[in-house]
């Protein structure tokens, strides 16, 4: 009797992995989508933050202070800081804790730099969010 994998056996472990993958990829898809709508909410903040820094020669504490008005659907409310130095942050968006994920925080500085980190402090930001923070 020979030992080994049958083309069955080899056809049935390619249709379970085609099957996860059809399965994980409409979710990632979507966060992506969640990610850039934080971008743009963002950018938008941050554009709001240096005109108010214009008028003021301060960033505003509070985004309602702020000429935009920015509704997110997959993020908390946003958050405004008056920032004192350049690494400071002028304003950031969480994303709360779904039944996949963690949540997450993103931000950008005064500087117009982007980070993110894990609300839990217990690792990086997911890669899909890493990766679509502008450099």
């Amino acid at each position: 009797m020979k030992s080994g994998v049958t083309l069955v056996e080899i056809l049935t472990v390619i249709v379970i992995l085609a099957l996860l993958a059809a399965l994980a990829l409409p979710h990632l898809g979507k966060e992506r989508y969640i990610i850039g709508e934080a971008m743009v909410s963002l950018q938008l903040l941050y554009d709001a933050q240096k005109r108010y820094h214009l008028d003021h020669n301060a960033y505003a504490g509070d985004c309602s202070d702020l000429d935009a008005d920015i509704t997110p659907k997959y993020f908390n409310a946003p958050q405004c800081y008056a920032a004192g130095a350049a690494s400071d942050d002028v304003a950031s968006m969480l994303r709360p804790d779904t039944n996949e994920l963690e949540s997450y925080t993103v931000a950008v500085r005064a500087d117009g730099t982007y980070h993110c980190w894990t609300t839990c402090g217990c690792g990086p930001c997911p890669e899909y969010v890493t990766r679509a923070l502008p450099q």
